[in-house]
């Protein structure tokens, strides 16, 4: 043998052990990694695990060689199973949050993300879990207490309220003007406290995923039509207008009415609030705008002449307490909570549906507007 063959041969036998060392040294990174690691191949067999993950899903058995859905088999907040397979196929990467999965009888949550690796017509996919459960029992604690605190609240503030409206109705004998003044502002100041215990309630329960949506065919129009009368008085009040601007043909969506009505008060509210001496317009149209999946939606807007809103301020709509600076809730006696449209977006996802806003800025007006799924399943 010569001795550049026995060269070759050494260097391609020092080469193969220094991958051999590198692989092992990865593996064993890996395989103590603090997420949860699964490795599968195109039909979705595991072909690698780590420990993170063997603890959680296999009971500190190995993983390798079964089926990712006899392992995973992770709920939404609704608890509905996901059909994982199908999410990694369409997506290839995808990140999930907040999903549970009941291991030895207790609820544990994970926040899920997969990769699609593609290399000489092989094809993998790799799952990484991040256990969130201490956080998330965190959160249902807070929740919890603050639901609990929420009603133990409201109770006593509804007995409140009816007394001192009571008084200022002269009930309980006659006042004079000035009691009358501290009294309105009292009672004003009690209605502000319960919108927001209840707008929290509300909170509570859709972040709990506690709201159950009871989906039906609805005429838009009828709909609106009707939800936009008990808002005349309203607006006769405040000086506005309200105009309601739809095509003749029938519109007919999936929503809740229940929860359609919650959003149509939010948001044409919101814009008596931002409207004095002005126009109110709530403007149905159907479009083909592919807000998910490029269905058919109907798009409904709630556009005012009023206060508007600033470019730097936009960010803050549809947030938690996302109370802007120049909004009329600054000036208003009568203040939001600053949780209305969150709930509102909240509520409109829900549905199935998107929602979004737009304004040209200070004194320039505002526009709300979202889309809802067409029914499809039938013609009136």
């Amino acid at each position: 043998m010569s001795t550049q063959r026995l060269n070759l041969e050494k260097e391609l036998y020092l080469k193969n052990k220094e991958l051999y060392q590198l692989h092992k040294k990865s593996q064993q990174l890996l395989y103590h990694v603090s997420e949860s690691v699964i490795v599968t191949d195109e039909k979705f067999k595991i072909t690698m695990s780590n420990k993170k993950a063997e603890i959680y899903f296999g009971k500190n058995q190995s993983l390798i060689g079964k089926k990712i859905d006899s392992v995973l088999q992770l709920k939404d907040k609704s608890d509905k199973l996901i059909p994982l397979r199908q999410f990694i196929m369409e997506n290839g990467s995808l990140f999930l949050n907040t999903l549970k999965q009941k291991i030895d009888g207790k609820d544990f949550y994970f926040n899920l993300k997969t990769s699609k690796i593609s290399e000489d017509d092989v094809v993998e996919y790799i799952i990484t879990l991040t256990d969130i459960t201490h956080e998330k029992n965190i959160e249902i604690s807070k929740d919890d207490f603050i639901t609990i605190t929420s009603h133990e609240l409201r109770t006593p503030m509804t007995i409140i309220k009816s007394y001192i409206w009571l008084i200022n109705e002269g009930k309980a004998g006659s006042i004079n003007e000035k009691q009358k003044e501290y009294l309105t502002k009292s009672l004003n100041a009690t209605e502000r406290m319960l919108n927001l215990i209840n707008d929290m309630l509300s909170v509570s329960k859709i972040e709990q995923g506690r709201v159950d949506f009871k989906m039906e065919s609805v005429d838009l129009d009828e709909f609106i039509a009707e939800t936009l009368n008990e808002f005349e008085l309203k607006a006769k009040e405040s000086g506005n207008k309200l105009i309601f601007e739809h095509t003749n043909e029938p519109k007919l969506v999936i929503a809740d009415k229940k929860r359609l009505k919650e959003v149509m008060y939010n948001l044409v509210g919101n814009a008596m609030k931002f409207t004095q001496n002005g126009k109110i317009k709530i403007i149905v149209t159907q479009t083909n705008t592919p807000v998910a999946n490029d269905d058919t939606f109907v798009k409904v807007s709630v556009v005012d002449s009023g206060k508007g809103i600033p470019k730097e301020d936009m960010d803050k709509l549809f947030k938690k307490f996302g109370k802007l600076e120049h909004s009329y809730e600054k000036m208003a006696e009568n203040g939001g909570t600053g949780l209305g449209l969150y709930i509102t977006r909240q509520l409109i996802e829900g549905m199935g549906g998107k929602i979004s806003a737009k304004s040209a800025g200070i004194g320039l007006g505002s526009e709300f507007y979202f889309f809802l799924q067409k029914d499809l399943s039938k013609k009136k």
